[in-house]
């Protein structure tokens, strides 16, 4: 038990000295750990400062047309760093009765997955992995009856314009689900 306050104490003294040592290095300090080096064509190495990040905004409208007529639209954003993946998930858990008895859960709602790149012309190259489902009406079983539709898409771009990337039918019925990007940069 000794042994263990013993280590707590040694623990928690190295952490209050570590960020008080790194105020203490100064200006100069703090600017070499900023910087870093890279090799240059010849083999030297070069100081560079970071990279900046690019931040974008990512707006999903995803429209539900029935017979042509818009009947239901629901918007997702998400916040996407450059080459990075972001996620979005929302929804619930169903039971179906298992055959052995018991019930075994689906998830149901709304996920989608992106990532962001800029290209060289000023667009921007958006990819999209995105998969929504609901609970159908009810229907005469007992067994819940799910409608899902999912889309995957690697776009092409520019900022600030809504883009339509994917138009899905549903194959049982007259719906239309299509799906409008916009990306914008925030930072």
């Amino acid at each position: 038990m000794r042994k263990n306050i013993l280590m707590i104490m040694a623990v928690a003294l190295l952490a209050a000295w570590t960020p008080a040592r790194s105020e203490a290095a100064g200006p100069q300090e703090a600017k070499k750990e900023q910087t870093k080096q890279e090799p240059t064509a010849k083999g030297t190495l070069q100081s560079s400062e970071k990279k900046d990040e690019s931040f974008y905004r990512v707006d999903y409208v995803v429209s539900e047309l029935d017979h042509g007529k818009r009947t239901n639209v629901r918007n997702f954003t998400l916040k996407v760093k450059d080459g990075e993946r972001s996620s979005f998930h929302v929804g619930n858990q169903i039971p179906i009765a298992a055959a052995g008895g018991g019930f075994q859960y689906r998830d149901v709602g709304v996920r989608i997955d992106t990532w962001v790149k800029p290209t060289q012309d000023s667009g921007v190259s958006v990819s999209t992995r995105m998969e929504i489902s609901s609970v159908a009406e009810p229907a005469t079983t007992q067994a819940p009856i799910t409608r899902s539709f999912s889309l995957e898409d690697n776009s092409l771009v520019e900022p600030g314009k809504p883009t339509l990337i994917g138009g899905i039918d549903d194959a049982a019925s007259d719906r239309r689900y299509e799906v409008e990007v916009t990306v914008t940069k925030v930072k």
